[in-house]
């Protein structure tokens, strides 16, 4: 498992694959945690449905709204918008106070372009946590864009 880890973290995103693979034959019965970061693995080496599925697995064992912000992620990074907010949708549900549910959902209305959604989303991730760094440098970046977009000659 710290291998495993160990390898995501550095990049090596097959590798820990592998890794998770094989502490997961030697485990009685992977644990949440273990599919979690397994889930991580396999979306770093490009698989996403699989990794989805990971965290389904997780979501099974311990439903939790941390996990589904992790599927709304996995979702999110490839453009799969739907798909992503209903993962986030599932966590606000399940936990309307975990902060990076908003984060992750400003996020997705960034990459749409939808500045001023992705900015309420991160000014009430905010609200819940004021210590979010995550939350505070979307938001800055949000507003800087804004800012320069706004600076645009016909705008």
């Amino acid at each position: 498992f710290q291998l495993a880890y160990a390898q995501w973290v550095n990049g090596q995103c097959d590798a820990a694959v592998r890794s998770y693979e094989e502490t997961a034959k030697i485990t009685a019965r992977p644990d949440d945690r273990l599919l979690v970061d397994w889930g991580l693995a396999l979306e770093c080496a490009g698989r996403t449905d699989e990794a989805a599925a990971k965290m389904r697995q997780a979501y099974a064992i311990a439903p939790s709204a941390h996990i589904q912000t992790q599927i709304g992620m996995i979702y999110g990074k490839k453009n799969r918008f739907e798909e992503a907010m209903a993962a986030l949708n599932e966590a606000e549900k399940l936990d309307p106070r975990f902060e990076m549910t908003y984060v992750y959902k400003g996020n997705l209305y960034a990459t749409r372009g939808e500045v001023d959604t992705a900015i309420g989303f991160y000014k009430h991730a905010i609200a819940i946590n004021p210590n979010n760094q995550n939350a505070k440098q979307a938001l800055d970046l949000a507003e800087q864009g804004k800012a320069a977009a706004a600076r645009q000659p016909g705008r």
